[in-house]
């Protein structure tokens, strides 16, 4: 008789599970595949593919280790998140370090990670726990108060992450849109915040699309958060212009978008199979931001699909338990993880295959990062845990337990139940 069932050791949905595995084993083999710039570097064949082995196993030691925590702690997580956060991201400011002409990183303790990776997942704990808190009593909507406290604790992040990654703050702003519309918001409101979207939107691209370079140039002196809109404009410019051959791309700046394009044609649909890129060699982020133009290239369409179908797969679980959630606070955490998740695999994708300007965001689960990997974990906990507690209510009401079990087992039941 066994001691131990798989059942006891990973609890929570075994879709999600299974969907979170199969995307790591995705990216064990492509990031070894896409990598052969890192082992030509290194001259080690092994070196870039065991460190990556060791952080996706981190991952998932961590999503195991939070999916076993009760819910109630991660209310605690959000705000003690965001203060840690915003001071490790002023503190990059500083001390971060430079790479491909932006400082997005920090090392400390001898570990180099992103700091707006702890921001995305404080937000949406925070915003989740702003929004349960808010609601107006008689027509269950938010209160204006909210909107403007979920706005206010967003908006220091959001300025601290702009100016060395655009996709990411913009990233992180609709995804708190998006939770506020869900969660009610009154009409009035939002049309002034879609209102006040429109108008920086369009002003962005105008300043972007025609104002001198030579301009950018002087103003970053006197205002160094600027010194990243060249970068912004030469992606919007080239995003619009006539394509150009691979070989007439400096390899320093564009190439990458034409490598990508020549990666999913020489697929022929089919694909070359897995370890026989070509244009790995050629595309600087291959193992990154553009690893979905490396798994067309190697699996065809067929494989690409599956990776699409995985992603589709996990929303809709995620969706699924959070229409079983009695109270708002999980929820909106579930809604927010689904969000973040699927917006940033959608802008991967999207730039792998030139439909959006490139933006730099990493493939969730699949994409070479530690930053983005355990933070990815904890996501795939977070959403175990609600799963597990949401089954255990359903248990508990199902089979007529004593009240005092119930509440022992279900500790998230608070004062914002929405039934």
């Amino acid at each position: 008789m066994n001691i131990f069932s798989l059942k006891d050791i990973l609890k929570g949905d075994k879709i999600i599970w299974i969907v979170y595995l199969f995307l790591c084993t995705v990216s064990l083999i492509e990031v070894f595949s896409a990598d052969s710039r890192l082992t030509f570097k290194s001259n080690d064949l092994w070196a870039p593919i065991t460190k990556h082995s060791i952080l996706l196993f981190g991952g998932i030691l961590v999503a195991w280790i939070v999916h076993r925590q009760s819910f109630r702690y991660f209310r605690l997580v959000g705000a003690l998140g965001y203060i840690l956060s915003i001071a490790l991201l002023i503190l990059t400011k500083f001390i971060g370090q430079e790479t491909n002409g932006s400082t997005r990183w920090i090392s400390l303790f001898g570990f180099q990670f992103q700091p707006s990776e702890i921001a995305k997942l404080s937000i949406i704990l925070l915003i989740a726990n702003i929004i349960s808190k808010g609601r107006d009593s008689t027509d269950g909507k938010l209160t204006d108060k909210t909107v403007n406290i979920a706005l206010g604790v967003t908006a220091p992040v959001f300025l601290l992450i702009l100016s060395e990654n655009f996709s990411t703050s913009m990233l992180l702003f609709v995804t708190v849109l998006c939770m506020l519309f869900i969660g009610k918001m009154k009409a009035r409101y939002a049309r002034k915040i879609l209102v006040s979207i429109a108008l920086f939107c369009g002003t962005t691209f105008v300043v972007l699309r025609y104002t001198p370079p030579q301009i950018f140039k002087i103003v970053s002196t006197f205002v160094p958060a600027t010194h990243r809109a060249i970068t912004w404009q030469n992606r919007l410019k080239n995003f619009g212009s006539e394509r150009v051959p691979a070989d007439s791309f400096d390899l320093d700046k564009d190439a990458q978008i034409a490598h990508a394009n020549i990666a999913i044609a020489s697929s022929h649909g089919v694909g070359k199979m897995p370890g026989n890129s070509s244009e790995r060699d050629f595309l600087s982020q291959a193992s990154s931001d553009f690893i979905f133009a490396i798994i067309i290239e190697e699996t065809g369409l067929l494989g690409a699909g599956l990776v699409m179908f995985m992603y589709i797969v996990l929303v809709i679980k995620i969706g699924q338990i959070a229409s079983r959630c009695k109270t708002v606070f999980p929820m909106f955490t579930l809604i927010g993880i689904a969000l973040i998740i699927s917006i940033q695999a959608i802008t991967n994708m999207a730039v792998a295959v030139s439909i959006i300007p490139v933006t730099g965001q990493p493939l969730p689960f699949v994409s070479r990062g530690g930053s983005s990997i355990i933070i990815s974990g904890i996501y795939i906990g977070i959403i175990l845990s609600i799963s597990r507690y949401v089954t255990e209510k359903e248990d508990n009401q199902q089979s007529a337990l004593p009240k005092e079990t119930a509440i022992e087992t279900t500790d998230y039941d608070d004062e914002d139940n929405i039934e």
